[in-house]
């Protein structure tokens, strides 16, 4: 908490930059304008009581985005505090007894409780003050602020965060829901977020539904935390009857740590099955090891009676490992129903083919073959074809 003696200011903003300030690392050209009124009363920030009020807010980056205003109110009851927000770009409450300052530690030491690798060795904090609060807020659509932003993904309808946490009882529950996201050519829509904890389990379920350029699919996520150890299961679903597209993945991650202290990720894919238009295909039982340095998978394969993908290897900052790919009558058509509709280029045909992925995480080279005796592009029978391609960086493509 800091000490506040300003009880009363208007001040003007203009042509602020944060970036020549080395505030931030991105934007070099984002400038902000606004005018700022404050009119409170308190010592720290957790008790005070009075307002905030921003407007004529002008953020010029590519392009301008405008905000009438936005307004913060706050007011403590016996030692509970009421946080207001109006604006017209989110609006909602915060509601309880808690500190500012505080949440973000409560807020880490539960999750260690479920994840208590994650604590570190020589951590002799005191237990954070427990907060006790409620929220709601709702967010306006954001695309016009990502345009401005370049930020490519937005959301075109209005959001909700609401939830509540006693530290007292150590319980929380956060509910996320997006109507809709979009970058111009992929939509999501329905996105329902619920994250929580019951018992001695941390527990993330989502829900969405992604558009395709001629179909949707309904995709889910259920995972959950416990001791070190996540279980996740993604499971999905097309709409159309006629060519079915469904299936789930199931994995297992350990968390750990090494000789040296450092977090390593031991992830296993469990056996399950997945539906390709029509074709049942086996998820075989796998893993995958990373210590954050270096990646290795071990026997990833996907199989089934007409169609085989298959990785193995590693990948570090040694210029000699290597990752295959390998390709046995994979059916392109499928791969390209999840291209954008305003995609140039489409794919048809049976492909086999081996891609060799190598050099450093840092500059990871790619070099691949592929043979196919029926290939279609754009809807245009080819025939025979054998290729081989590898990545660009200096023109940060593919070439053939």
């Amino acid at each position: 908490a800091y000490i506040i003696k300003i009880r009363f200011f208007n001040a003007t903003v203009r042509d602020f930059k944060p970036h020549k300030l080395s505030l931030i690392k991105e934007y070099p050209n984002l400038a902000l304008n606004m005018r700022v009124r404050a009119d409170f009363t308190g010592e720290k920030i957790d008790n005070i009581n009075g307002t905030i009020l921003l407007d004529s807010i002008l953020i010029q980056n590519n392009g301008n985005y405008k905000l009438n205003k936005f307004y913060i109110s706050s007011k403590t009851h016996n030692d509970s505090l009421l946080t207001l927000i109006e604006s017209d770009i989110i609006n909602g409450y915060i509601s309880g007894k808690y500190a500012f300052a505080k949440i973000s530690d409560d807020i880490l030491d539960m999750v260690e409780d479920y994840i208590p690798i994650l604590k570190k060795n020589d951590d002799k904090q005191a237990v954070p003050e427990r907060n006790n609060l409620g929220f709601y807020l709702e967010i306006e659509p954001l695309k016009k602020l990502c345009d401005v932003l370049e930020i490519d993904w937005s959301t075109t309808k209005k959001s909700t965060v609401s939830g509540f946490y006693n530290g007292d009882v150590r319980l929380f529950n956060v509910d996320v829901e997006m109507p809709q996201i979009t970058n111009g050519n992929m939509e999501i829509n329905s996105t329902k977020i619920n994250c929580y904890n019951e018992g001695k389990k941390l527990k993330v379920i989502a829900l969405s539904t992604i558009k395709l350029p001629k179909d949707s699919m309904l995709l889910a996520l259920n995972s959950d935390f416990e001791n070190n150890t996540a279980n996740m299961l993604i499971a999905w679903k097309n709409f159309d009857k006629e060519t079915v597209v469904a299936g789930e993945i199931l994995t297992q991650t350990l968390f750990s740590k090494d000789a040296d202290n450092r977090l390593n990720l031991n992830l296993s894919f469990l056996p399950t099955q997945i539906v390709a238009k029509n074709r049942i295909l086996d998820v075989q039982k796998s893993d995958v090891f990373t210590d954050f340095r270096s990646l290795t998978i071990n026997n990833f394969a996907i199989t089934g009676e007409n169609q085989n993908i298959r990785i193995n290897g590693s990948i570090s900052n040694a210029e000699t490992d290597k990752i295959e790919v390998m390709l046995d009558k994979v059916d392109m058509s499928f791969v390209s129903s999840f291209l954008p509709a305003e995609s140039s280029i489409s794919f048809g045909g049976i492909v086999s083919g081996r891609a060799d992925i190598s050099g450093t995480l840092e500059k990871p080279t790619m070099k691949a073959t592929v043979r196919s005796d029926n290939l279609i592009f754009n809807d245009y029978p080819v025939g025979r074809l054998e290729a081989q391609s590898h990545f660009n960086h200096n023109t940060k493509s593919i070439d053939f």
